[in-house]
């Protein structure tokens, strides 16, 4: 397995908020962060700041990037390729 995966894993792992985001967007992607608050029944501002933390490091693209609001995300190849790993 290559470094940068396991980093990634060790990452997601550490955190069940980051885990719950990352298996919400497997099932459900393209998403906004309200609908993976609601999903997860964890706080928007805790969502969207694992998204953005998700984005820069490539786990996550926003498809939204010019709106303030209402941004929807989708899950990137390294993102599903860290959560198969995980599981």
């Amino acid at each position: 397995m290559e470094e940068e995966i396991k980093k990634l894993i060790g990452y997601v792992y550490s955190s069940k908020l980051r885990i719950q985001v990352l298996k919400f967007l497997s099932k459900k992607s393209p998403t906004r962060p309200m609908e993976i608050a609601e999903g997860t029944n964890q706080y928007q501002s805790h969502v969207s700041s694992v998204l953005k933390e998700f984005e820069r490091r490539s786990l996550v693209i926003c498809l939204t990037p010019e709106k303030g609001s209402w941004r929807v995300f989708e899950l990137t190849e390294l993102g599903r390729k860290v959560l198969k790993a995980l599981y």
